[in-house]
């Protein structure tokens, strides 16, 4: 099998043998010693231009590489944000679901389910001093700061006062 042109003056260029001493020297070319032991240095296409000469081939390579590499780095960091936010989305998730399901917050509502807990359930003047805690016994963890939103925004607009109890 030959090279079948008329310009060919020589040994057909596809049928060199290339054995092991050639693969060998083609790792040694790629290895560590070709190109240093220590980190990548950068190799910026543009500069290489600007000093008006073209690039070699081993400046080509490891302009590749180095591409190849922050690529890989990229992906890398993108991967564990990527793993993070499912994690937390997968945590999220389920109380949003429940968190749905318990209602729409409405502050009116809410003060006045403070204003009848305070007055209705515990039988006192809606002038009597009383703890927060007892006016919120008996609700669910979740009522609770919803009713202290509301509870705060009626002092807010002066419909409740907030005292201290002299207790630190």
């Amino acid at each position: 099998g030959g090279f079948d042109s008329d310009d060919n003056d020589g040994a057909d260029p596809f049928s060199a043998d290339f054995g092991e001493d050639t693969a060998g020297d083609i790792r040694g070319a790629l290895s560590e010693e070709a190109f240093g032991t220590g980190p990548v240095q950068p190799c910026h296409l543009s500069d290489r231009f600007e000093e008006g000469r073209p690039l070699t081939y081993e400046e080509l390579c490891r302009s590749h590489v180095e591409s190849y590499v922050a690529a890989a780095a990229a992906a890398e960091v993108q991967s564990e944000l990527s793993a993070r936010v499912s994690s937390w989305k997968d945590k999220i998730d389920p109380q949003l679901a429940l968190e749905d399901g318990r209602g729409v917050f409405d502050i009116h509502e809410f003060g006045q389910m403070v204003l009848e807990g305070a007055g209705g359930r515990l039988g006192q003047t809606m002038h009597q001093p009383m703890a927060f805690t007892d006016i919120m016994a008996n609700s669910p963890k979740y009522m609770v700061s919803r009713q202290f939103a509301a509870m705060l925004q009626m002092v807010n607009d002066g419909n409740l006062r907030i005292e201290s109890s002299g207790e630190e």
